[in-house]
Protein backbone atom coordinates (compact mmCIF):
# COMPACT_ATOMS: atom_id res chain seq x y z
CA UNK A 1 0.00 0.00 0.00
CA UNK A 2 2.81 2.42 0.92
CA UNK A 3 4.44 1.50 -2.21
CA UNK A 4 1.20 2.28 -4.44
CA UNK A 5 0.73 5.53 -2.40
CA UNK A 6 4.32 6.49 -3.31
CA UNK A 7 3.89 5.59 -6.93
CA UNK A 8 0.94 7.76 -7.47
CA UNK A 9 2.35 10.92 -5.33
CA UNK A 10 5.40 10.62 -8.31
CA UNK A 11 2.94 10.40 -11.45
CA UNK A 12 1.11 13.37 -9.44
CA UNK A 13 4.60 15.17 -9.33
CA UNK A 14 5.40 14.43 -13.14
CA UNK A 15 1.95 15.31 -14.51
CA UNK A 16 1.44 18.90 -11.84
CA UNK A 17 5.09 20.11 -12.16
CA UNK A 18 6.82 18.92 -14.85
CA UNK A 19 7.43 21.39 -17.75
CA UNK A 20 5.93 18.88 -20.62
CA UNK A 21 8.99 19.49 -22.93
CA UNK A 22 10.83 16.58 -22.55
CA UNK A 23 7.51 13.98 -22.97
CA UNK A 24 9.82 10.26 -23.15
CA UNK A 25 11.23 11.28 -19.57
CA UNK A 26 8.16 12.04 -17.96
CA UNK A 27 6.76 8.60 -19.85
CA UNK A 28 9.31 6.86 -18.51
CA UNK A 29 9.04 8.37 -14.88
CA UNK A 30 5.75 7.67 -14.77
CA UNK A 31 5.66 3.80 -15.65
CA UNK A 32 8.75 4.00 -13.76
CA UNK A 33 6.08 4.67 -10.82
CA UNK A 34 4.01 2.21 -11.82
CA UNK A 35 6.48 -0.56 -11.61
CA UNK A 36 7.37 0.86 -7.79
CA UNK A 37 4.30 -1.72 -6.44
CA UNK A 38 5.05 -4.58 -8.51
CA UNK A 39 8.61 -4.88 -7.31
CA UNK A 40 7.50 -4.30 -4.09
CA UNK A 41 5.46 -7.14 -4.54
CA UNK A 42 7.20 -9.70 -5.58
CA UNK A 43 9.72 -8.98 -3.15
CA UNK A 44 7.61 -9.08 -0.61
CA UNK A 45 6.45 -12.39 -2.33
CA UNK A 46 10.24 -14.07 -2.58
CA UNK A 47 10.34 -13.41 1.13
CA UNK A 48 7.60 -15.72 1.44
CA UNK A 49 8.59 -18.41 -1.42
CA UNK A 50 11.89 -18.50 1.20
CA UNK A 51 9.80 -18.50 4.51
CA UNK A 52 8.62 -21.25 3.40
CA UNK A 53 11.96 -23.22 2.63
CA UNK A 54 12.27 -22.51 -1.10
CA UNK A 55 15.25 -20.43 -0.99
CA UNK A 56 16.68 -20.82 -4.46
CA UNK A 57 12.90 -20.82 -5.38
CA UNK A 58 12.91 -17.01 -3.94
CA UNK A 59 16.32 -16.01 -5.93
CA UNK A 60 15.07 -17.01 -9.44
CA UNK A 61 12.16 -14.91 -10.32
CA UNK A 62 13.97 -11.56 -9.39
CA UNK A 63 17.43 -12.86 -9.86
CA UNK A 64 17.18 -14.72 -12.89
CA UNK A 65 13.30 -14.26 -14.20
CA UNK A 66 12.44 -10.58 -14.38
CA UNK A 67 16.07 -9.35 -15.54
CA UNK A 68 16.13 -12.00 -17.76
CA UNK A 69 12.74 -11.60 -19.31
CA UNK A 70 13.56 -7.72 -19.80
CA UNK A 71 16.57 -8.67 -22.03
CA UNK A 72 14.72 -10.99 -24.37
CA UNK A 73 11.80 -8.20 -24.79
CA UNK A 74 14.24 -5.08 -25.53
CA UNK A 75 16.61 -7.81 -27.59
CA UNK A 76 13.25 -7.99 -29.69
CA UNK A 77 12.08 -4.47 -29.84
CA UNK A 78 15.67 -3.76 -31.20
CA UNK A 79 16.08 -6.21 -33.37
CA UNK A 80 12.60 -6.25 -34.76
CA UNK A 81 13.53 -3.04 -35.88
CA UNK A 82 10.22 -1.31 -35.94
CA UNK A 83 10.87 1.77 -33.91
CA UNK A 84 13.80 3.03 -32.10
CA UNK A 85 14.22 1.49 -28.43
CA UNK A 86 14.02 4.44 -26.22
CA UNK A 87 13.67 4.86 -22.87
CA UNK A 88 9.30 4.53 -22.79
CA UNK A 89 9.82 1.05 -24.47
CA UNK A 90 12.27 -0.37 -22.07
CA UNK A 91 10.36 0.82 -18.76
CA UNK A 92 7.38 -0.81 -20.87
CA UNK A 93 9.54 -3.79 -20.76
CA UNK A 94 10.59 -3.36 -17.25
CA UNK A 95 6.98 -3.10 -16.00
CA UNK A 96 5.94 -6.50 -18.16
CA UNK A 97 8.81 -8.01 -16.49
CA UNK A 98 7.72 -7.12 -13.22
CA UNK A 99 4.32 -8.25 -13.80
CA UNK A 100 5.30 -11.39 -15.13
CA UNK A 101 7.71 -12.05 -12.19
CA UNK A 102 4.83 -11.33 -9.18
CA UNK A 103 2.50 -13.98 -10.85
CA UNK A 104 5.55 -16.38 -10.76
CA UNK A 105 6.25 -15.45 -7.24
CA UNK A 106 2.78 -15.84 -5.59
CA UNK A 107 2.35 -19.04 -7.74
CA UNK A 108 5.60 -20.57 -5.93
CA UNK A 109 4.86 -18.84 -2.94
CA UNK A 110 0.95 -21.16 -3.08
CA UNK A 111 2.86 -24.26 -4.09
CA UNK A 112 5.30 -24.20 -1.21
CA UNK A 113 2.82 -22.78 1.36
CA UNK A 114 2.44 -25.20 4.50
CA UNK A 115 -0.73 -27.40 5.03
CA UNK A 116 -3.32 -24.90 7.53
CA UNK A 117 -1.89 -21.98 7.28
CA UNK A 118 -4.39 -20.35 5.80
CA UNK A 119 -6.36 -21.33 9.33
CA UNK A 120 -3.65 -20.27 11.79
CA UNK A 121 -4.39 -17.48 13.78
CA UNK A 122 -2.35 -14.32 13.04
CA UNK A 123 -0.01 -12.71 15.49
CA UNK A 124 1.87 -9.24 16.04
CA UNK A 125 5.21 -8.79 17.29
CA UNK A 126 5.63 -5.24 16.04
CA UNK A 127 7.52 -4.15 19.19
CA UNK A 128 9.93 -6.57 18.78
CA UNK A 129 10.90 -6.21 15.14
CA UNK A 130 10.28 -2.30 14.83
CA UNK A 131 13.71 -1.19 16.18
CA UNK A 132 15.48 -2.64 13.04
CA UNK A 133 12.83 -1.51 10.34
CA UNK A 134 14.08 2.08 10.14
CA UNK A 135 18.53 1.09 9.60
CA UNK A 136 16.57 -2.10 6.94
CA UNK A 137 15.11 0.04 4.99
CA UNK A 138 18.17 2.88 5.22
CA UNK A 139 20.31 -0.49 4.11
CA UNK A 140 17.90 -1.27 1.26
CA UNK A 141 17.46 2.27 -0.22
CA UNK A 142 21.23 2.74 0.17
CA UNK A 143 22.07 -0.68 -1.40
CA UNK A 144 20.27 0.67 -4.65
CA UNK A 145 21.49 4.52 -4.57
CA UNK A 146 25.20 2.80 -4.22
CA UNK A 147 25.03 0.35 -7.02
CA UNK A 148 23.79 3.51 -9.33
CA UNK A 149 25.84 6.28 -8.27
CA UNK A 150 28.11 5.96 -11.11
CA UNK A 151 25.08 6.04 -13.39
CA UNK A 152 23.94 9.08 -11.59
CA UNK A 153 27.09 11.10 -11.43
CA UNK A 154 27.44 10.46 -15.13
CA UNK A 155 23.84 11.46 -16.03
CA UNK A 156 24.57 14.76 -13.69
CA UNK A 157 27.82 15.80 -15.84
CA UNK A 158 26.00 15.32 -19.24
CA UNK A 159 27.80 12.34 -20.14
CA UNK A 160 24.49 10.78 -21.47
CA UNK A 161 25.79 8.67 -23.61
CA UNK A 162 28.17 7.39 -21.41
CA UNK A 163 25.79 7.02 -18.59
CA UNK A 164 24.09 4.01 -20.96
CA UNK A 165 27.34 1.88 -21.68
CA UNK A 166 28.56 2.39 -17.47
CA UNK A 167 24.99 1.22 -16.71
CA UNK A 168 25.30 -2.13 -19.33
CA UNK A 169 28.80 -2.66 -17.97
CA UNK A 170 27.36 -2.64 -14.25
CA UNK A 171 24.81 -5.16 -14.88
CA UNK A 172 27.28 -7.19 -16.40
CA UNK A 173 29.33 -6.75 -13.22
CA UNK A 174 26.64 -7.30 -11.11
CA UNK A 175 26.33 -11.04 -11.52
CA UNK A 176 29.42 -11.45 -10.28
CA UNK A 177 27.42 -10.81 -7.16
CA UNK A 178 25.21 -12.80 -7.51
CA UNK A 179 26.80 -15.80 -5.76
CA UNK A 180 27.33 -13.54 -2.76
CA UNK A 181 23.41 -13.01 -2.89
CA UNK A 182 22.92 -16.86 -2.44
CA UNK A 183 25.06 -17.62 0.28
CA UNK A 184 24.21 -14.41 2.07
CA UNK A 185 20.73 -15.87 1.75
CA UNK A 186 21.46 -19.42 3.02
CA UNK A 187 23.76 -18.00 5.72
CA UNK A 188 21.52 -15.18 7.30
CA UNK A 189 19.67 -17.23 9.94
CA UNK A 190 21.90 -19.64 10.71
CA UNK A 191 24.00 -16.92 11.96
CA UNK A 192 20.97 -15.33 14.13
CA UNK A 193 20.86 -18.68 15.42
CA UNK A 194 24.81 -19.05 16.57
CA UNK A 195 24.82 -15.47 17.68
CA UNK A 196 21.45 -15.97 19.47
CA UNK A 197 22.30 -19.24 21.62
CA UNK A 198 25.93 -17.61 22.52
CA UNK A 199 28.31 -19.42 19.76
CA UNK A 200 30.77 -17.52 18.46
CA UNK A 201 33.02 -19.99 17.71
CA UNK A 202 30.39 -21.82 15.52
CA UNK A 203 29.45 -18.55 14.05
CA UNK A 204 33.26 -17.64 13.17
CA UNK A 205 33.31 -21.11 11.31
CA UNK A 206 30.30 -20.43 9.73
CA UNK A 207 31.46 -16.60 8.46
CA UNK A 208 34.37 -18.46 7.19
CA UNK A 209 32.32 -21.37 5.32
CA UNK A 210 30.40 -18.43 3.78
CA UNK A 211 32.89 -16.18 3.10
CA UNK A 212 34.73 -19.05 0.77
CA UNK A 213 31.89 -20.40 -1.07
CA UNK A 214 31.06 -16.31 -1.74
CA UNK A 215 34.56 -15.65 -2.42
CA UNK A 216 34.90 -18.82 -5.01
CA UNK A 217 31.47 -17.98 -6.78
CA UNK A 218 32.26 -14.44 -7.57
CA UNK A 219 35.70 -15.81 -8.90
CA UNK A 220 34.44 -18.95 -11.20
CA UNK A 221 31.98 -16.23 -13.03
CA UNK A 222 33.98 -13.52 -13.10
CA UNK A 223 36.79 -15.07 -15.31
CA UNK A 224 35.04 -15.72 -18.07
CA UNK A 225 32.88 -12.70 -18.33
CA UNK A 226 36.23 -10.66 -18.08
CA UNK A 227 36.92 -12.72 -20.84
CA UNK A 228 33.75 -12.36 -23.01
CA UNK A 229 32.99 -8.53 -22.03
CA UNK A 230 33.67 -7.15 -24.67
CA UNK A 231 31.92 -9.36 -27.73
CA UNK A 232 29.22 -9.63 -25.41
CA UNK A 233 28.60 -5.25 -25.01
CA UNK A 234 29.76 -5.15 -28.98
CA UNK A 235 26.02 -7.42 -29.27
CA UNK A 236 24.22 -4.32 -27.90
CA UNK A 237 25.64 -2.14 -31.14
CA UNK A 238 28.58 0.23 -31.82
CA UNK A 239 29.85 1.97 -29.13
CA UNK A 240 29.43 -0.50 -26.47
CA UNK A 241 32.17 -2.51 -26.65
CA UNK A 242 33.85 1.05 -25.26
CA UNK A 243 32.15 -0.66 -22.28
CA UNK A 244 34.29 -3.20 -21.76
CA UNK A 245 37.27 -2.17 -19.15
CA UNK A 246 34.31 -0.46 -17.30
CA UNK A 247 32.88 -4.19 -16.96
CA UNK A 248 36.27 -5.28 -15.93
CA UNK A 249 36.83 -2.84 -13.40
CA UNK A 250 33.47 -3.07 -11.87
CA UNK A 251 33.73 -6.95 -11.90
CA UNK A 252 37.06 -6.63 -9.77
CA UNK A 253 35.47 -4.11 -7.72
CA UNK A 254 32.42 -7.08 -7.16
CA UNK A 255 34.93 -9.74 -6.59
CA UNK A 256 36.51 -7.98 -3.59
CA UNK A 257 33.35 -7.92 -1.98
CA UNK A 258 32.35 -11.14 -2.53
CA UNK A 259 35.98 -12.05 -0.94
CA UNK A 260 35.34 -10.42 2.44
CA UNK A 261 31.80 -12.38 2.55
CA UNK A 262 28.57 -11.94 3.49
CA UNK A 263 29.19 -9.02 6.00
CA UNK A 264 26.42 -7.20 5.90
CA UNK A 265 24.03 -10.16 6.57
CA UNK A 266 26.37 -10.60 9.87
CA UNK A 267 26.04 -7.24 11.01
CA UNK A 268 22.13 -7.59 10.60
CA UNK A 269 21.63 -10.59 12.04
CA UNK A 270 23.86 -9.95 15.26
CA UNK A 271 21.89 -7.15 16.00
CA UNK A 272 23.70 -4.45 14.91
CA UNK A 273 21.66 -2.74 12.01
CA UNK A 274 22.57 0.40 12.71
CA UNK A 275 25.84 -0.28 12.74
CA UNK A 276 25.41 -1.72 8.98
CA UNK A 277 23.74 1.36 8.20
CA UNK A 278 25.95 3.33 9.46
CA UNK A 279 28.55 1.43 7.43
CA UNK A 280 26.35 1.87 4.36
CA UNK A 281 25.76 5.74 4.75
CA UNK A 282 29.68 6.19 4.58
CA UNK A 283 30.04 3.92 1.78
CA UNK A 284 27.15 6.00 -0.09
CA UNK A 285 28.99 9.01 0.27
CA UNK A 286 32.29 7.93 -0.31
CA UNK A 287 31.30 6.06 -3.80
CA UNK A 288 29.76 9.60 -5.09
CA UNK A 289 32.73 11.46 -4.55
CA UNK A 290 35.21 8.92 -5.66
CA UNK A 291 33.03 8.54 -9.00
CA UNK A 292 32.93 12.51 -8.78
CA UNK A 293 36.36 12.77 -8.74
CA UNK A 294 36.63 9.64 -11.19
CA UNK A 295 34.43 11.39 -13.74
CA UNK A 296 36.17 14.80 -13.87
CA UNK A 297 39.50 12.96 -14.41
CA UNK A 298 39.37 10.28 -16.39
CA UNK A 299 35.76 9.86 -17.62
CA UNK A 300 33.26 6.72 -17.44
CA UNK A 301 36.32 4.46 -16.57
CA UNK A 302 36.69 7.06 -13.51
CA UNK A 303 33.26 6.21 -12.42
CA UNK A 304 34.33 2.77 -12.81
CA UNK A 305 37.21 3.56 -10.55
CA UNK A 306 36.00 5.05 -8.28
CA UNK A 307 32.94 3.00 -7.65
CA UNK A 308 35.34 -0.17 -6.93
CA UNK A 309 37.69 1.84 -4.88
CA UNK A 310 34.65 2.98 -2.62
CA UNK A 311 32.82 -0.87 -2.52
CA UNK A 312 36.78 -1.78 -1.26
CA UNK A 313 36.69 0.59 1.77
CA UNK A 314 33.39 0.02 2.46
CA UNK A 315 34.12 -3.96 2.62
CA UNK A 316 37.45 -3.24 4.55
CA UNK A 317 35.24 -0.85 7.10
CA UNK A 318 33.04 -3.47 7.67
CA UNK A 319 36.00 -6.00 8.62
CA UNK A 320 37.35 -3.74 11.33
CA UNK A 321 33.69 -2.96 12.54
CA UNK A 322 33.20 -6.53 12.71
CA UNK A 323 36.40 -7.29 14.45
CA UNK A 324 36.43 -5.00 17.19
CA UNK A 325 32.68 -5.55 17.78
CA UNK A 326 31.81 -9.21 16.87
CA UNK A 327 35.67 -10.48 18.15
CA UNK A 328 34.98 -12.40 14.37
CA UNK A 329 37.91 -12.27 11.84
CA UNK A 330 37.90 -11.82 7.94
CA UNK A 331 36.58 -15.26 6.25
CA UNK A 332 39.61 -16.28 4.02
CA UNK A 333 41.83 -15.12 6.66
CA UNK A 334 40.34 -17.68 9.27
CA UNK A 335 40.31 -20.06 6.82
CA UNK A 336 44.22 -19.76 6.02
CA UNK A 337 45.00 -19.40 9.67
CA UNK A 338 42.91 -23.36 9.46
CA UNK A 339 45.06 -24.99 6.98
CA UNK A 340 48.56 -23.59 7.86
CA UNK A 341 48.47 -22.70 11.74
CA UNK A 342 52.16 -22.75 11.63
CA UNK A 343 53.10 -20.82 8.83
CA UNK A 344 53.01 -17.98 11.18
CA UNK A 345 54.29 -17.12 14.47
CA UNK A 346 53.06 -18.50 17.82
CA UNK A 347 52.02 -15.07 19.20
CA UNK A 348 49.90 -13.83 15.94
CA UNK A 349 48.18 -17.04 16.35
CA UNK A 350 47.29 -17.06 19.77
CA UNK A 351 46.38 -13.61 19.57
CA UNK A 352 43.76 -14.84 16.62
CA UNK A 353 42.69 -17.56 18.94
CA UNK A 354 42.00 -14.32 21.60
CA UNK A 355 40.16 -12.64 18.84
CA UNK A 356 37.73 -15.51 18.05
CA UNK A 357 36.60 -16.12 21.50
Amino acid sequence: MAAALFGMIGIASVLFFSDHTQRGLEISIMLGMVAVPLITTYALGATLVRAFGGVVSALLPERIVRDGLLLVLVAILAKCGLRTVDAPEVMLAVVTSSVITVGLVFITARKLEPPGLRQAKPTYASREWWFAVPPLMLITGLDVFVSRAGVLVLGWTNHIREAGVFALALNIAMLVGLSRIAVATMFSPTAADLYARGDRKGLQQLFARATLLSASGAIVVAIPMMVIAEPFLSFFGEGYAAGAPIARVLILGYVFVALCGPQQNLLTMTGNEWAAATTMIAGAIANIIACALGVAIYGPIGAAVGVALALSIWSVAMAIYIGKRLKIVPGLVFVLLSIRPSAIGGQQWNWFLRAGK
